[in-house]
């Protein structure tokens, strides 16, 4: 699931709170995805759920893999 953002900083500090309050890793079920930084779980076992990202990223994504399959 993807929850996007305006601003850098505005994907990054919900992220951290939220893995916080959850008692997880960041980039365990929650990370976040920005330009120059990617704190998500690449494993396919331990998949991020929630990836906090700025609307760039998403629209980057998009345009790469229209379905976003991955």
């Amino acid at each position: 699931m993807a929850c996007t953002q305006p601003r850098r900083l505005a994907a990054t500090k919900p992220a951290t709170r939220v893995a916080d309050e959850m008692g997880i890793i960041l980039g365990e079920e929650v990370g976040y995805q920005i330009r120059d930084d990617n704190i998500i779980s690449q494993d396919k076992q331990k998949k991020t759920r929630l990836a906090y990202m700025t609307e760039g990223v998403l629209l980057r994504q998009l345009s790469m893999d229209k379905n976003l399959s991955a």
